[in-house]
Parts: C-alpha cells; sequence; structure tokens
C-alpha cells in the first residue's frame, strides 16, 4: 500500500466521492495506489468516511476503518430520525413552531442514509416557546447544556443525541448583518398544510441559509469539503432563481462568496478544471476540515482587531462585562461560572490562557501574534 502526502489523499478522496454521488466507476489500475490509512486520516477530518467507505465497497475494496465508520453512521441517522420523530410529535402537541435546519434536510440529496453524516441535530424554534422545549427535553432524560446564552440551546443525552435548538439563526456578536437580516425570519417560513407545527423554508431561503452558514465558518477557522459538497447536492436537485439568491445574499455582503462557492463546487464535483482562483480556494478548504482550524481561526481575529501586536493581545485578554456587548452572550455561554459569580471575572483572562496551553492552541496563537506588523499609532 502507497503512503501518500495529505493533498494526495485529498485528491483521492475527491475523486472517490465523485465516483459515488455521479454514478461513475473508476479505471482499474487507480483504487490500487490508494494509501487507506491516510485517505482515513482525511476523511474523517472532513467527516466523509462514510461516504468514501461507501465508494471503496463499490469497487471492491473492504477495509475495516471504513466499514466501521459506515455502519456507525448508518446507527446513528437511525438514532437521530427514530428520537427526532418523537421530539416533533411533542412539539406539535404542544403547538409549537419549528423548522429543520442543516443537515436534517440534506442527508436526504445524499445516495443512501447515514452517508451524510451528523453529530447533532439542528432545529429552530419559536423564541418565545424555548422554555416550554427546554421542559419537552428534560422530560425526556435531556441535560440541558446551554439555555438562553446564545442564538441555540444545546441539550444532550447518551449514547449520541445532541440536539440544537435554535431561537435565532445567528447571534449579534457572530455577524451583525446576518443577525439584522434573520430578525423578521419567521415571516418568511410558509405553514405546514398538513396537522403539524412544522413550517418551511423556500428552496432558495434554505440554501440562503446554508450559505451563510458556511460563510461564517469559512472567515474564521474555515470549512471543510463536506460543505462543499452540500452545496453541490443541494443545488443539483434544487432549481433555484438564481436572482432572488444574488439579491439576498449581497443584503448580507455575502454575493461574491456564494457564486465563488457554488462555481466550486460545481467545477469540482462535476470533474470540470478549476480556475486559479478555485484552487486557492479550494486549499483552504481543504486544509480547515469540517470544523476549521485554529491556524485560521488566529489569522481570522488578527484581521478583525485590527494592526499592531499588543492592539491582537489586547483584544484577546479583553473580558466583556456589559451585557450591551455584543460578546457578553458569547462568553456568558461558554464560561457560566465565571459569569454566575463575577467576582471571578478578573482571573477569566488567566484560565483563558491556560486552556488555550492545555489544549495545545497557544503555540499555534504566538505563530500569529509572531506575524502581525507592529502599529506606533496603538
Amino acid at each position: 500500500m502507497a503512503t501518500k502526502t495529505y493533498e494526495q489523499n485529498i485528491r483521492d478522496l475527491i475523486r472517490l466521492i465523485t465516483c459515488v454521488i455521479n454514478d461513475d466507476m473508476p479505471d482499474e489500475e487507480w483504487p490500487k495506489t490508494l494509501d487507506l490509512d491516510g485517505l482515513y486520516s482525511v476523511s474523517v477530518k472532513h467527516s466523509l468516511e462514510a461516504l468514501v467507505g461507501e465508494a471503496l465497497e463499490r469497487i471492491g475494496i473492504q477495509d475495516k476503518h471504513f466499514r466501521d465508520a459506515k455502519a456507525k453512521a448508518l446507527r446513528n441517522s437511525i438514532l437521530f430520525n427514530e428520537e427526532r420523530k418523537k421530539i416533533l410529535a411533542e412539539l406539535d402537541k404542544q403547538d409549537i413552531k419549528y423548522a429543520l435546519l442543516k443537515g436534517i434536510i440534506l442527508q436526504n440529496y445524499y445516495p443512501k442514509l447515514g452517508l451524510r453524516q451528523m453529530a447533532d441535530n439542528d432545529i429552530l424554534i419559536e423564541h418565545a416557546r424555548a422554555v416550554d422545549v427546554r421542559t419537552i427535553m428534560e422530560k425526556r432524560g435531556y441535560r440541558t447544556v446551554e439555555f438562553g446564552n446564545d442564538a441555540d440551546d444545546i441539550y444532550q443525552k447518551e449514547p449520541i443525541y445532541n440536539f440544537e435548538m435554535h431561537v435565532n439563526l445567528f447571534a449579534e456578536y457572530v455577524s451583525k448583518p446576518f443577525y439584522e437580516y434573520y430578525r423578521n425570519l419567521w415571516g418568511k417560513l410558509a405553514p405546514n398544510t398538513e396537522k403539524t407545527s412544522e413550517v418551511f423554508f423556500t428552496a432558495e431561503d434554505f440554501y440562503i441559509y446554508l450559505v451563510a452558514h458556511e460563510y461564517k465558518h469559512f472567515i474564521s477557522g474555515g470549512t471543510g469539503l463536506r460543505s462543499l459538497l452540500d452545496i453541490y447536492l443541494y443545488l443539483r436537485k434544487e432549481n433555484l432563481n438564481l436572482n432572488y439568491v444574488k439579491d439576498e445574499t449581497e443584503k448580507m455582503g455575502i454575493a461574491e462568496f456564494e457564486e465563488q462557492n457554488r462555481e466550486l463546487a460545481n467545477h469540482l464535483f462535476s470533474g470540470e478544471n478549476l480556475t486559479e482562483k478555485e484552487v486557492e480556494m479550494l486549499k483552504f478548504i481543504m486544509d480547515a476540515g469540517v470544523y476549521g482550524n485554529e491556524m485560521n481561526r488566529a489569522k481570522s481575529r488578527s484581521k478583525q482587531y485590527g494592526k499592531g501586536k499588543l492592539n491582537y493581545i489586547l483584544k484577546r485578554l479583553s473580558i466583556p462585562i456589559s451585557k450591551k456587548n455584543v460578546r457578553y452572550r458569547a462568553f456568558a455561554a461558554h464560561y457560566p461560572t465565571f459569569y454566575k459569580y463575577k467576582v471571578l471575572l478578573p482571573f477569566l483572562p488567566i484560565y483563558r490562557a491556560f486552556r488555550s496551553v492545555k489544549e495545545k492552541r497557544f503555540a499555534t496563537e504566538m505563530k500569529v501574534v509572531r506575524s502581525i506588523g507592529d502599529r506606533k499609532e496603538l
């Protein structure tokens, strides 16, 4: 078995999943060159091991890591789908309006159940009914991880269940333009014709939300190949009004990103040649993985904070203490003990620095700090 570089394994991954989604078979010789260990590693990074496992099975290659990953993904999808039905039945019973988000919808665009992996289920709920939803979830044995401090409330239950109940699609501290755009979201959602409380996005509005969500990750830590594949599979089945998409994404300032991302997805998974700009964008996506990476996050922060090492360090150490600060809710959600007992807040920068060292993020951030040019007018 060959040993390949990260980029070579990524190229093989793209070729394999392209074979699956386009129902095509590669030539007989190329699969013999695959580095299965390296391929599995990059597949995990991009949360695509089940889909790659499907591709390998189709070309007659059996590998325990991929086979187990595919079986686990299928099991998780079945468990999530059954559990979600029970939760939605409770929402219907109490007439709590909801809309299904992200992977719950996107899994239907993949060739088989379980090939679109998910670590959680995202559901939009009425903000005014969040307490009622919390009661429903806790009665079902869920532990409340976060509540009332962010755009979503998080509930978890063994063995795998993780539900994010969104009261807003974007928090103000994440992106004020996105937050403002979605403030009147419920007026855009269409009611169900059946006797349930589910409401629906139009095909265009669901796509716009996907793009906005991807952009949020893209400009921070980055986003992986799965997001690009989601876009490709969705667009392949939905005949969208792209003029409407352009008008709406312009309101959020992401029209250029939407067009570039859409064209990259179409060219990449259709096997077409990429432009130089698309190759550059793809490299960033390849390096990031599905959850981004710390170097990209640190670089993104350095752009947001302005020039100068001292300016960057001071911004990183600053702690929001006023509820009027858009960062307050994010910090309160991530560090609840410090904000519950505010006498501890002066020690929060020390705690954050210690955790950064423990989680091996400190060295990466120092590399970014060293690369920042100083500026006298700080």
